[in-house]
């Protein structure tokens, strides 16, 4: 089976790439296949690690790469080198206690760690303690939660990253 890798440039403020979000595709066309996280995130860690190498493909950037609570629980993102990844934890994972032990032993071992597709809800506190990138979907996201979502963050060491900005 032909694995396919998409990488979407993550850009600083000075428009300069930062990084690359690594995005599971299981053909040429740029379509996200919707079949199983934790199958898609698992061919594209083999394909990016092992098969062409994720120099290569990130020309010595990071790579944010999503991560399923299961994959987080076995300790998956800890077989790759901290400093060449960012673990993205999906919207859908829940902040269980183990969840959060799991992140914390991360971020004490070097992991960036970066919420996906973030809406603040109170539950999430402990996550958004540990996390270095918090972001934010700009076209999902109406401009009056975002002031409030900023209010709210603005007390945490962490940097918003915005997500779905397709233009200059």
């Amino acid at each position: 089976m032909d694995v396919y890798v998409a990488r979407q440039p993550i850009f600083n403020r000075h428009r300069r790439i930062f990084a690359y979000e690594l995005l599971f595709r299981n053909g040429m066309s740029s379509a996200f296949p919707g079949v199983d996280g934790d199958e898609d995130t698992s061919s594209l860690l083999s394909s990016s690690f092992f098969t062409v190498g994720i120099e290569q493909i990130t020309s010595g950037r990071k790579a944010f790469i999503n991560f399923t609570e299961d994959m987080l629980t076995h300790g998956i993102p800890s077989m790759f080198p901290a400093n060449r990844v960012v673990v993205e934890v999906l919207e859908d994972v829940e902040p269980t206690a183990e969840v959060i032990a799991v992140c914390r032993e991360l971020v004490s071992q070097g992991y960036t760690l970066a919420l996906d597709d973030f809406v603040y809800r109170e539950n999430l506190t402990p996550l958004i303690e540990l996390a270095a990138i918090i972001k934010v979907d700009f076209r999902l996201t109406p401009i009056e939660q975002l002031k409030e979502m900023v209010a709210t963050l603005k007390g945490y060491p962490c940097k918003l990253l915005a997500e779905k900005i397709e233009t200059l």
